[in-house]
């Protein structure tokens, strides 16, 4: 991974065409926010809305089709074939955070990736119903609306502020693996390692098994903060595998409090939906 001009694009224009993109995916996020519109289940309360895939068929022709040799991976559109080993790929989630977007909280998110030979290199993720847009590409740093942004300095658990999901948060079952630390809910995983990357919190955890699309562009920021989104035992992400939700449990912070927090979760097996 070169991270610099494949296929005659430098990851700053690649990052242009992604926020881009996300802006045209908000306004039309925005448009049906709070309104009455189309839900349907996918199994394994899996909500899918039509405005889902609007968002998808947007992206698709403001990225695939402005860079049609591409890979192309998304959440409504996912096969067990994924085009992501070799070249640039998006990986992308229109609504990420589909069940906070249906109930008109805003913590929802689009989420878009940009892999280079199956490793993370550009990411956006834009949470329009908050106005808070943080994108990152390796070797040009993190941005939080325009402002260069950076991850957080703080080392020790105590007094480390993570953001998880609301079940973790409210049935504290976090509290008792990582003491003297404070948790904050947002229900968007792409949004939380985003906001990871930017400096915004410490950290965040999470044991619930997790889709390529869910992670590309937060793991992406993180890279481009300095960091890295790991698994329990601190191996990288593979992206690509055959598995639906290959990735079962996530630890993103700076690296000093990441090892801190690996050691505190050794015994915890990553099954469940902490």
């Amino acid at each position: 991974m070169t991270g610099g001009d494949a296929g005659g694009y430098s990851l700053a224009q690649e990052l242009d065409l992604m926020s881009e993109a996300a802006d045209a995916a908000g306004r039309v996020a925005l448009q049906y926010f709070g309104k009455a519109f189309e839900v349907w289940d996918k199994g394994q309360n899996d909500p899918v809305t039509e405005v889902d895939l609007k968002i998808d068929h947007l992206l698709m022709e403001r990225l695939a089709g402005a860079r049609p040799d591409y890979g192309w991976l998304s959440e409504e559109e996912a096969t067990i074939d994924r085009p992501v080993a070799a070249g640039r790929c998006f990986v992308v989630d229109p609504i990420d955070g589909t069940q906070s977007f249906a109930r008109g909280h805003p913590e929802f998110s689009i989420s878009i990736g940009l892999l280079e030979d199956g490793h993370p290199v550009a990411g956006v993720v834009f949470a329009p119903a908050r106005e808070d847009k943080i994108a990152g590409a390796v070797g040009l740093g993190v941005t939080r609306n325009g402002r260069a942004a950076a991850i957080s300095t703080k080392r020790d658990i105590e007094g480390a502020r993570f953001v998880v999901n609301y079940t973790g948060r409210n049935k504290k079952r976090w509290n008792a693996y990582l003491p003297g630390a404070s948790f904050y809910a947002v229900n968007s995983v792409a949004y939380r390692i985003a906001l990871v990357g930017c400096g915004a919190f410490d950290g965040t955890v999470s044991a619930y098994a997790l889709s390529d699309w869910d992670v590309a562009a937060g793991d992406a920021i993180l890279r481009a903060a300095g960091a890295r989104l790991t698994d329990f035992a601190g191996a990288a992400l593979v992206y690509g595998q055959a598995a639906l939700r290959p990735h079962p449990a996530l630890i993103a912070a700076p690296e000093p409090l990441a090892r801190r927090v690996r050691a505190a979760l050794a015994d915890l097996n990553p099954t469940g939906r902490t």
